[in-house]
């Protein structure tokens, strides 16, 4: 994905885009905003309780593939994750956590601390989990290709998992990421 600063720079970057990836382009303007995407979920904790039930056991995962600000669109916006644990202490849950798994060549604390997850935890209560770490076998009976992948413990122990991608494309497709969640096309709620 590419940011456009400036409108002036937008036709010169769809092309640089368009040659290298060969792949169509949404071009939207950003609207940075808590409120915005906060209402995307709800307006309070009666909405919460939809996915979030009292005593829950909540991972936030945003996307941190490496330390690039949110405002390039590749990682996840912290003010969004914020706002999210809020929401989720809200509803009642037990305990919130921060977690994603870097990419390779990334370490996960490091990347945590230089986009301010750091200080987003401090400010929630959340706790910060590296989610390539303590990686679980899980059998997949019926794949074709894969019988199994292994998957976060910190996972498999989460009542509920709210998935905070970022909309982007990749010109090609990240088969070694060690984060089996990184190859999430779309915003959503797992519950227990």
């Amino acid at each position: 994905m590419t940011a456009a600063r400036h409108r002036a720079n937008l036709p010169m970057l769809l092309l640089y885009d368009l040659d290298r990836t060969c792949e169509p382009a949404l071009i939207e303007e950003f609207i940075d905003g808590r409120e915005l995407h906060v209402s995307l979920l709800g307006n309070g904790a009666s909405d919460a309780s939809r996915f979030i039930t009292p005593g829950a056991r909540v991972l936030i995962k945003p996307n941190l593939i490496c330390a690039r600000d949110s405002s390039t669109g590749t990682t996840t916006n912290p003010a969004v994750v914020e706002a999210i644990a809020h929401w989720a202490w809200e509803a009642g849950a037990a305990e919130v956590l921060i977690g994603d798994g870097s990419g390779v060549g990334h370490d996960t604390h490091k990347v945590f601390r230089a986009l301010g997850y750091d200080r987003v935890a401090s400010r929630c209560r959340a706790s910060l989990v590296d989610l390539n770490k303590n990686p679980i076998k899980v059998a997949c009976p019926d794949g074709r290709v894969l019988k199994e992948i292994a998957v976060s413990k910190t996972v498999l122990e989460t009542d509920v998992l709210i998935n905070v991608p970022v909309l982007k494309t990749h010109s090609q497709p990240m088969p070694h990421s060690q984060d089996p969640l990184k190859r999430a096309t779309s915003s959503h709620v797992i519950c227990k």
